[in-house]
């Protein structure tokens, strides 16, 4: 990970992990198809403790943490740049974003999905949503500031999106 935030991913070479490493580029290849695979685990290794959902807590307070946390990560820690750029070198590199997909992205809203299934059964979120839209309406806004950078991840937006997110989610008072 080290290599990946001193230099970025366009400096982060096989050859630098390598001599880093202490071993040879082969060995490196012998784990890991190219450069980005290597990102990835680095990101994933770095992030995944950093944002889980907290258990037994009601659905406001989860998702709030969790959101929090994910934001908090992409601002304060040396992984947000990371993300940018592998979701950036995923847009020509097909093999990276297959796995991005499926080990950062489908691994997060695998938990998400129980979160909010749970939220549908105790009756804090409505019972007709689609799950997988209600998790892009909170997900996807946190992801469009972080890669537009039109406004800052800010704890404010963390509280605005969650509170709206929560009232959209909840059931009917009628």
């Amino acid at each position: 990970m080290s290599i990946l935030v001193e230099k970025g991913l366009a400096g982060f070479t096989i050859e630098g992990i390598a001599a880093r490493a202490g071993v040879g580029k082969a060995t490196i290849y012998r784990w890991w198809p190219s450069r980005g695979a290597v990102a990835l685990d680095a990101f994933l290794d770095a992030v995944q403790p950093l944002v889980p959902y907290p258990e037994d807590e009601d659905f406001p307070t989860q998702l709030r943490v969790q959101v929090t946390a994910l934001v908090r990560v992409f601002r304060d820690h040396e992984v947000g740049g990371v993300v940018r750029a592998l979701m950036g070198e995923a847009q020509t590199d097909p093999d990276l974003a297959a796995a991005f997909r499926d080990r950062w992205l489908e691994a997060r809203r695998t938990v998400g999905r129980a979160v909010f299934r749970e939220a549908q059964r105790t009756g804090q979120i409505r019972d007709d949503l689609d799950i997988e839209t209600a998790i892009d309406l909170v997900y996807g806004a946190v992801y469009f500031r972080l890669l537009a950078g039109h406004q800052p991840l800010s704890d404010e937006f963390v509280g605005d999106l969650v509170d709206y997110a929560v009232r959209g989610l909840a059931p009917s008072s009628t």
